[in-house]
């Protein structure tokens, strides 16, 4: 159960970090500071978030 509790509060620090991302990438596109198609516009599905695990 530990294990579990672990996980799910690093994938709700992942998502929070990830939402943060995405609302500065708006703000540098509303500057036009980076082009805005570079935002990523899906949700990215838990398999993707972990890939890199």
């Amino acid at each position: 159960m530990k294990d579990v509790r672990e996980l799910q509060e690093k994938l709700d620090h992942l998502r929070d970090t990830i939402q943060e991302a995405r609302t500065q990438a708006s703000k540098l596109a509303n500057d036009r500071l980076i082009d805005p198609s570079s935002i990523p516009k899906r949700k990215l599905k838990l398999r993707d978030m972990l890939r890199d695990f």
